[in-house]
């Protein structure tokens, strides 16, 4: 996890009270607000289903996934993904589909704060996956 932990604490949708929810294996610590961001290790299929399902948007910020399961899973429960742009993800997400540098925390908070600020951009996303 780069630091888009930070990046998500800088930007308006957290100052909105969204939250963010890392779900996952990786190295490191997040360096954030435990009110703000919740870290989910370890959890089951079952766990991961309902995490997404709650979910506004999917955010995927990998610097090396394989095929993109989070992608396809979050797309058969109807919900938005934002992507880095590495690897399969850009041949899997639906296009228009935002895209950021896995390693680039303000493209990051920018596409985040589009999403997740701007109705009409949020809305045309859910509209253009239906």
């Amino acid at each position: 996890l780069p630091s888009h932990d930070k990046g998500f604490l800088a930007s308006k949708a957290c100052s909105d009270g969204y939250r963010l929810m890392v779900v996952g294996n990786f190295e490191g610590e997040v360096h954030s607000d435990a009110r703000q961001v919740q870290v989910f290790r370890g959890v089951s299929d079952k766990q991961l289903e309902q995490l997404i399902v709650d979910a506004l948007a999917l955010v995927l910020f990998s610097v090396s996934e394989g095929f993109g399961f989070p992608v396809v899973e979050a797309a058969s429960l109807g919900v938005v993904s934002l992507t880095s742009g590495v690897s399969s993800l850009a041949e899997l997400s639906p296009p228009g589909t935002p895209r950021f540098g896995a390693t680039n925390t303000e493209q990051f908070t920018a596409t985040f704060d589009s999403f997740f600020t701007d109705p009409d951009f949020r809305v045309k996303l859910e509209f253009d996956r239906h």
